[in-house]
């Protein structure tokens, strides 16, 4: 089965939105330069790949522009990883039967292997399996905190999970099998800017919480943390 590029969207959404511009947006293509021919950087050397003969040598243009999207769309999507997904398939097929799979779209397959990327977590699984850095259970900041996680929407407790580990999704056998641990740091506010907003180094699942002491500061520091797609040392 050959992937459009209906599946690019998917798999390379800023280049799916910058070739949909092209095709639409009259005069684009003339600013641009492209000819029939891709760069690529195997092991730090570049390689040109033509889409078709001498393709390094053609212009796009508006005339052809439409035949350009369907080549480089095909090379991303088929030509360049083909090998690869053929020995992924293989490997697949040898474990799955195939029918099987094709009961579902990509979506539903993604869904069914890995889980919904906002399904939240348990958060009675992630307290059970916590490691304490200068905390222990009954500190009232962490006290605090596991109240914020159960009150935040799933969408919320994927992000703070992404925020800690790098993946918005549990781990499929619950937290226990997580590595390193999820630990939990203690950063004295004393030594640090009352304004301090947790931070967070995700290689090692690690959570440097600032003893707030007051849990509607704690949540508001936390939401802002979490939601600003940052994480390892920011302040």
């Amino acid at each position: 089965v050959k992937n459009t590029i209906n599946e690019l969207k998917f798999a390379d959404p800023m280049l799916y939105k910058n070739i949909i511009q092209l095709k639409h947006k009259e005069g684009l293509v003339d600013t641009l330069g492209l000819t029939f021919s891709v760069s690529n950087h195997p092991m730090g050397v570049q390689q040109t790949v033509n889409l078709k003969p001498n393709g390094d040598q053609i212009e796009v243009n508006e005339t052809n522009k439409l035949e350009y999207i369907d080549l480089l769309c095909t090379y991303r999507l088929n030509t360049q990883i083909d090998a690869q997904s053929r020995a992924f398939a293989d490997g697949l097929r040898s474990c799955i039967d195939p029918e099987w799979l094709r009961m579902f779209n990509h979506e539903e397959l993604q869904l069914l292997l890995c889980g919904s990327r906002t399904q939240g977590f348990n958060v009675s699984d992630l307290q059970a399996n916590v490691v304490y850095d200068h905390w222990s259970a009954d500190d009232e900041t962490i006290i605090h905190l596991w109240s914020v996680l159960k009150e935040l929407s799933d969408e919320d407790r994927s992000l703070f999970l992404l925020f800690v580990t790098g993946c918005s999704r549990p781990p499929t056998l619950g937290f226990k099998t997580l590595n390193p641990q999820f630990r939990i740091v203690k950063l004295p506010l004393e030594h640090v800017s009352g304004e301090q907003l947790p931070t967070s180094a995700t290689c090692g699942n690690l959570l440097k919480l600032p003893d707030y002491r007051n849990k509607e500061k704690l949540k508001s520091k936390l939401i802002y943390a979490i939601r600003s797609n940052s994480g390892f040392e920011m302040a």
